[in-house]
């Protein structure tokens, strides 16, 4: 078993494993590179003022909701825009059964090759699921607890035995900061506000992590609609949002006043920050920094060395 220490600064990029839909596992590229897990590390620019998010990931590729597709898209990709903007928006939630490809083909006015092309990449994606005698039906998201998956913090506190317990401190819909601009790629020009969450989740009534987040509301759009008195933000995306990729950046800080208040440490203690960029096909989702006490977390991965092609 692997460790990370909060001495360092370590970044990642990985994809959910596509047989299993949004599996928040960390693979390689390559043929063999999903067969096992393997760490990917990425460059990491720091820019001056770039704030607390640093720069993560690429640039936001436009929008997913549906449009009238140009002339010149071809019958596979308006069927690729069309059957992703249906799961994303949860029109087919996790779990639905679609028709068969041959009814799908017909009501779509396309051949049986084209439909089973369109679904097989869906399914290479994480999209969908395909069983034979069972059918296709939309992924569900799956996630774990690791150094380097989309962790449900509320399991953690409970995986050591502890009550736990989420706090929303602020919760408002405004424009985004430009570092949030810069962290989770976001096109500059975009009108578009964010909703933005502060909270503290406890163990046992004890700081456990301060988390500062922005979800898209275009990517997300039940968001807008929760609270998030009750379950936390992460916890409810997990549950509710799908993606196809996702980022970390792993580094010690110190805790500045905000963050050393709302954890009970003292300013300037060390302490372990997570910041998380989710996406799904090239839309972001959400952007999170999770700061934990230094003293009283750390992060462990357990891995295999990549078989090498021969």
């Amino acid at each position: 078993m692997s460790s990370v220490s909060a001495s360092g600064r370590q970044a990642s990029a990985f994809e959910p494993r596509p047989t299993t839909g949004w599996h928040p596992c960390l693979f390689g590229s390559g043929p063999k590179g999903l067969d096992r897990p393997a760490l990917l590390p990425i460059p990491v620019e720091d820019k001056p003022g770039a704030g607390v998010f640093g720069r993560i990931g690429t640039q936001w590729e436009g929008q997913m909701a549906a449009t009238k597709p140009p002339a010149n898209r071809s019958l596979h990709e308006q069927l690729l825009r069309q059957f992703r903007s249906d799961i994303i928006s949860q029109r087919w939630p996790p779990g639905h059964r679609l028709p068969f490809e041959t009814d799908l083909a017909d009501s779509h006015g396309v051949s049986r090759m084209t439909m089973n092309k369109v679904l097989t990449q869906l399914t290479r994606e994480g999209f969908l699921v395909r069983r034979r005698k069972l059918g296709t039906v939309v992924a569900r998201p799956h996630a774990q607890a690791a150094v380097m998956e989309i962790a449900d913090i509320a399991a953690e506190v409970h995986a050591l035995g502890q009550a736990y317990r989420f706090e929303l401190r602020e919760r408002k819909l405004r424009p985004p900061r430009p570092d949030e601009i810069a962290g989770a790629g976001i096109e500059e020009t975009s009108k578009q506000p964010v909703l933005y969450l502060l909270g503290i989740h406890f163990a046992d009534e004890q700081p456990f992590c301060r988390e500062e987040r922005i979800i898209n509301p275009e990517a997300a759009p039940g968001a807008l609609d929760q609270d998030f008195s009750t379950v936390a933000p992460g916890q409810w995306l997990l549950q509710e949002i799908p993606w196809s990729s996702a980022e970390h950046r792993i580094r010690a800080v110190g805790a500045g006043g905000a963050v050393a208040r709302d954890l009970g440490l003292q300013p300037g203690e060390s302490c372990l920050e997570v910041i998380r960029r989710t996406e799904i096909s090239g839309k972001w989702v959400t952007l999170a920094s999770q700061t934990y006490p230094g003293d009283r977390h750390e992060l462990t991965a357990r891995f295999e060395p990549r078989t090498e092609a021969g």
